[in-house]
């Protein structure tokens, strides 16, 4: 029975280390990313992960941190957005802007997607 743990923790924590290597090199490449010009995380949306729970909240220091239903910060760094996809449309005496993030959760790596729905009147307040 205590080897059957010991192997656990061991495959756990080869699954963390994979993960802090994708984490990584997956900012290394957003970061190559940027040096040319391209805006990947550029957003004004906080999200949240549906496979753990967590969300993002802005710090006192004005960074974007991970928290779990405990206000425990559980990662330190933001989502890492993959993709952002913005479309804006017309509904009778207002307009609706729709912002769909793919990305993946630096606190269990889950890789997922999720739209943002605002709606606006025409004097461009929000309903």
């Amino acid at each position: 029975m205590e080897e059957k743990k010991k192997d656990r923790e061991k495959r756990n924590e080869q699954k963390d280390e994979i993960f802090q290597k994708l984490l990584r090199n997956l900012k290394a490449i957003i970061e190559e990313a940027k040096k040319k010009g391209v805006e990947l995380d550029k957003r004004y949306d906080l999200l949240s992960c549906d496979c753990c729970g967590g969300f993002e909240d802005i710090e006192d220091d004005d960074n974007i941190k991970v928290f779990d239903d405990e206000d425990y910060v559980i990662s330190e760094d933001p989502f890492i957005i993959i993709d952002r996809k913005e479309a804006t449309y017309r509904r009778e005496k207002s307009f609706c802007i729709k912002t769909t993030y793919t990305y993946i959760c630096t606190a269990c790596g889950a890789y997922q997607t999720q739209s943002i729905r605002e709606q606006f009147d025409n004097k461009n307040e929000p309903i």
